[in-house]
């Protein structure tokens, strides 16, 4: 009992390297991390040029490959920030680095917010004849598939009976909004894609 109450947890800076988090795998220095996170509302702003080109499989190719690029950056940046704010959470440019993420995966959320409403305005045929249009196209399959899946079970206007007609906009709350699952969708990707090969 003695024992236990006498020992002294050491401070990270005097533990071993081995048992730290290599963070420097993910980004050498804080500028590093610091470029890659100022470069991600050019590459927003990259996914938002093809809007309302979707139907052509190059554009959605393209597309959706720097959405991928995209999301593989951010979720560095949200992983780097986020554990290097776990290791000393009174160090206070930590927090704020991990905070400046944060604004971060709502502007994702708005900047590819049309994609899916676009894919599933296309018609069935369209839709199913994409992943065989280019063959890049195809390790899209299903996610496009999926869309398809769906599209079967939305109404269009057209189809819609009147009682579900809404003649004005309805507010919705934030955890509902496509924001709210750009948030998960990117933490779990930072999670998955960037753990540093130790941990303390």
């Amino acid at each position: 009992m003695n024992e236990m109450k006498d020992k002294i947890i050491p401070t990270r800076k005097d533990c071993p390297a081995a048992e730290k988090w290599q963070l420097s795998d993910i980004y050498a220095t804080r500028e590093d991390w610091q470029k890659a996170r100022d470069g991600i509302p050019a590459e927003l702003a990259a996914i938002q040029s093809f809007k309302g080109r979707l139907h052509d499989p190059q554009a959605l190719l393209d597309c959706l490959t720097k959405q991928d690029e995209m999301e593989i950056a951010l979720s560095a940046v949200f992983a780097w920030a986020r554990m290097m704010a776990d290791t000393d959470t009174a160090n206070q440019e930590h927090q704020a680095d991990a905070a400046s993420v944060m604004p971060l995966l709502d502007k994702v959320g708005a900047a590819t917010a049309f994609i899916e409403p676009e894919l599933l305005a296309l018609p069935e045929e369209t839709l199913r004849s994409l992943p065989d249009a280019l063959p890049g196209l195809a390790k899209y399959r299903f996610r496009l598939q999926e869309l398809l899946r769906m599209k079967a079970h939305i109404l269009t206007p057209e189809r819609a009976p009147a009682s579900c007609a809404t003649p004005r906009a309805i507010p919705t709350p934030s955890w509902s909004t496509p924001t709210s699952s750009s948030r998960t969708r990117s933490a779990k990707t930072a999670s998955s894609r960037h753990s540093p090969r130790a941990a303390t």
